[in-house]
């Protein structure tokens, strides 16, 4: 497309394009746009019904060709929000297919390369067009299987696009994603009480709509306080499903951490049941609090109402029995990684021992020398630290492989379970002293190439921030996920 035209079609200008009628399909922008598009995307407020009755009159083939993105002028209005110009656009192809309603409508669920149709495009950009010229856009989905209106609660539009948008078919409120979820969901994530509530008044029984979690789990978890009241208000009954792990909502308000949810159903005496509602492992949302390690609040240790005593006395019933079945399982998996960690220990203690007499440097050898046989680097600091720390590996090495031979003579009885415990951290503690043995080494020898030594020593430093970055994780691990499998 020549700038001349190009300027003359973002200005409504037809007059220029006279001399092309007979071709008018073909002057397009290196991005496939016609002239009907680049005006589109020009549009400054005004009216230009008259330029695209010209251009539609001449070439009716432009009212649905596409550019390179697959969009035709009726995408390029919607994105605009043009509603005067979308109508246009609708009215000229009911007089161009001669009042064909399914012609018309074909053209409304053109699809670009994305697979959205105009409706999409609307929904995506927050503008209220088209849906009234469509009774079927709810059978439409985009190449990421989102519907419409799945596209208007993301992208945060008001609650009257979503009513428009039920109004014309309740099963919309029910279609699922590609994850499984429903509107319902995707509100309930977003914390948008108002859409929830919208949806909810056109059918409430999409709240019990699970794919593993409902919407009240994914609103108790991300601890929305509005959006869980507002479902359990509407839809009290749904508070009975639990997922696949048997979590109720309340276990999900607990590992939310949001005292204000947690506070709120209590409150509410007709849930009293979920406090006692045990999960597939036979846990309770108590005893996932106590797993979380926090104190009670003062909401709880004040409250009087049912909730609130029942939860106090469930805490404080198996406060002492759930500390004790926690204990004997972190027993039961030491005892099953002892072979593994008496191989550790083992390997440790031989090579640190072997470490002790090859020391780094060597031995002074020359006879007429007073000290003969001792290490050469025995005044250089790094040495002394190597030695050190070589020594408290070998011990506590020595120390766990002791512990676990006398573990076969003294069984695996209870009271004998410190023992355990203090033979593991004593591999811990003798790992880290021969990693700073290893550092303080090679340090020693390499004192005269100093880049090359403080290379050595962050390379094996590093072993410490990866065990910190493990022990992180880990402990994460067993906060949140230990006592929910």
């Amino acid at each position: 497309m020549e700038d001349d035209l190009k300027k003359a079609a973002e200005q409504g200008i037809f007059d220029p394009f006279n001399e092309h009628l007979d071709h008018l399909d073909c002057i397009v922008t290196e991005n496939g746009n016609t002239i009907l598009h680049v005006h589109l995307r020009k549009l400054l407020g005004k009216k230009s019904e008259e330029f695209m009755r010209r251009v539609v009159g001449n070439c009716p083939k432009l009212l649905t060709q596409e550019n390179c993105d697959g969009n035709a002028p009726l995408h390029i209005a919607a994105r605009q929000g043009r509603t005067d110009v979308a109508e246009e656009l609708i009215r000229l192809a009911d007089d161009l297919y001669g009042g064909n309603v399914e012609a018309v409508r074909e053209m409304l669920r053109k699809k670009n390369n994305k697979e959205e149709t105009a409706l999409h495009v609307a929904a995506r950009n927050d503008k209220t067009i088209l849906r009234k010229e469509d009774t079927q856009f709810d059978c439409y989905v985009n190449d990421s299987l989102e519907t419409p209106l799945e596209l208007a609660i993301e992208n945060s539009c008001t609650h009257i696009i979503v009513r428009l948008l039920l109004e014309k078919e309740s099963g919309l409120a029910k279609i699922e994603n590609d994850m499984g979820w429903t509107p319902l969901h995707i509100a309930a994530f977003e914390g948008c009480s108002s859409m929830v509530s919208t949806l909810l008044n056109k059918d409430k029984s999409i709240a019990c709509i699970t794919t593993g979690w409902t919407a009240l789990h994914i609103a108790a978890l991300r601890g929305f306080k509005h959006v869980v009241n507002e479902i359990i208000t509407k839809c009290p009954e749904c508070c009975e499903i639990t997922d696949d792990r048997g979590w109720n909502v309340l276990h999900f308000a607990v590992m939310s951490e949001n005292d204000e949810l947690l506070k709120m159903i209590l409150e509410n005496s007709s849930l009293a049941y979920l406090i006692i509602g045990e999960d597939n492992a036979g846990h309770t949302p108590v005893h996932l609090f106590k797993s979380l390690n926090i104190p009670l609040p003062s909401f709880i240790l004040d409250g009087d109402t049912d909730g609130f005593i029942l939860w106090k006395d469930s805490y404080n019933e198996i406060r002492e029995d759930f500390t004790m079945k926690r204990e004997e399982r972190i027993i039961l998996h030491l005892e099953k990684a002892k072979d593994s960690h008496l191989v550790v220990a083992t390997l440790i203690a031989t090579v640190t021992f072997a470490a002790a007499f090859t020391v780094p440097g060597g031995y002074i050898s020359d006879k007429e020398d007073s000290e003969k046989g001792t290490p050469i680097l025995i005044k250089n600091l790094a040495f002394k630290a190597f030695i050190i720390s070589d020594a408290m590996a070998m011990v506590l090495s020595t120390s766990s492989v002791f512990i676990y031979f006398i573990m076969v003579m003294l069984g695996s009885k209870p009271k004998y379970h410190w023992l355990i415990k203090t033979a593991f951290r004593f591999i811990f503690l003798a790992m880290g002293a021969m990693v700073v043995a290893f550092v303080t080494g090679t340090c020693a020898v390499l004192a005269p190439s100093m880049e090359l030594a403080i290379a050595t020593c962050v390379t094996g430093l590093s072993f410490f921030l990866f065990f910190f970055y493990i022990f992180i994780r880990l402990l994460l691990y067993i906060i949140f996920c230990y006592y929910s499998i």
